[in-house]
């Protein structure tokens, strides 16, 4: 499922949100505050950190194939390319399970399909009420012209 972070200037990200949504109420939510803040956000998905937890079938099987040189030395010698192949996914979800259980993923990632969204700028003095702003008299002015 993918997931979406902000930013404030397009090039610090933060976040890992399930929805677009989300982060963008969030980055408006950042911004509500700010005594400068920015006219622009973007949302981002965000696009994993390699784990380098795939294809690691064959090095398994060759280690455990030098394990028992001597004692077999058919050991894993006939595994197919389906074998490996189902080998290889059940590794990579193990490493990635371990990973994430230790709070060892990559910290890098990169981000793609960025959208830009307009930030409303809060506008001072709009709390004053109404009827104090409005005109009672067009009477005459004392000014000429």
């Amino acid at each position: 499922m993918p997931q979406y972070a902000f930013s404030l200037n397009g090039e610090n990200w933060s976040g890992a949100f399930d929805t677009r949504e989300l982060a963008l109420a969030m980055a408006v939510q950042k911004c509500s505050g700010a005594s400068d803040p920015p006219g622009t956000v973007f949302v981002a998905e965000i696009m994993g950190g390699e784990v380098f937890g795939d294809h690691l079938g064959k090095a398994v099987i060759a280690e455990m194939r030098s394990r028992a040189r001597g004692i077999d030395d058919r050991h894993l010698k006939d595994v197919t390319e389906g074998q490996l192949k189902e080998l290889d996914a059940h590794i990579e979800r193990t490493v990635i399970g371990w990973l994430q259980k230790n709070h060892l993923m990559p910290q890098a990632f990169k981000v793609e399909a960025i959208s830009e969204h307009l930030i409303p700028v809060a506008h001072r003095g709009l709390e004053r009420s109404v009827e104090l702003q409005e005109v009672q008299d067009l009477g005459v002015s004392d000014y000429p012209g």
